[in-house]
């Protein structure tokens, strides 16, 4: 039997699309001006704060807040509850966090695969064709992750600009999101104390203690 249900025609779908991508885009950028506003108060001498954070149908890659400042001796927590899509990272230094992403995902060449500990040489990436980036093939073709990327790292302390600290990467798809803690026990002289995420690294933020 003939359906009497007239089509929807592709001029009413792309309306649909147009009407729904304008109403999350209004939706996200309301959460983020309240995150904005939203000031963190500290608890118990711990500012609370959100690696990123994710609202219905709109993921915010942005630290809330991302300039933070305390007194020596403080507490920051990052949050990532709030991630329904994403993972990031809360690393220190900045430009530390930069150079290991800037240097993660890099493809090389390893002919001697899982048997050797290392890549045997860079690829070249200014081969025409995937087969020809490695002398023996694609299949010898594995991307190089910087050991520093995925793991947490250090002692949750603070003392110098050069400290590297990282939550090691939280959130959404890798099925954990433990809060991460820092205790910042010198005071900023010669600049603030920077961090990034790893995997979003125009994600960025910064740290005074006075």
């Amino acid at each position: 039997m003939a359906s009497t249900e007239t089509a929807t025609t592709q001029a009413e779908i792309d309306t649909y699309a147009r009407q729904k991508v304008n109403h999350d885009a209004r939706a996200a950028s309301r959460l983020h001006r309240s995150l904005l506003a939203t000031s963190s108060t500290p608890t118990g001498g711990v500012v609370q704060a959100y690696a990123g954070y994710d609202g219905p149908h709109c993921a915010l890659d942005f630290f809330y807040p991302s300039k933070i400042v305390l007194r020596k001796g403080q507490r920051v927590q990052w949050h990532f509850d709030k991630l329904a899509f994403e993972d990031h990272t809360v690393t220190f230094p900045g430009k530390k966090a930069l150079w290991v992403a800037i240097n993660s995902g890099v493809p090389v060449c390893d002919p001697d695969g899982d048997a050797g500990t290392m890549p045997d040489q860079p690829a070249d990436m200014t081969a025409t064709t995937l087969a020809t980036v490695c002398p023996g093939g694609a299949s010898q073709i594995e991307l190089d992750i910087d050991p520093r990327f995925a793991p947490p790292a250090g002692d949750g302390v603070v003392t110098s600009t050069r400290d590297f600290e990282s939550s090691g990467i939280e959130g959404a798809n890798v099925g954990n999101t433990t809060a991460f803690t820092l205790r910042f026990r010198a005071r900023t002289v010669n600049g603030p104390y920077t961090f990034r995420c790893m995997i979003h690294p125009f994600m960025r933020g910064k740290v005074i203690v006075g």
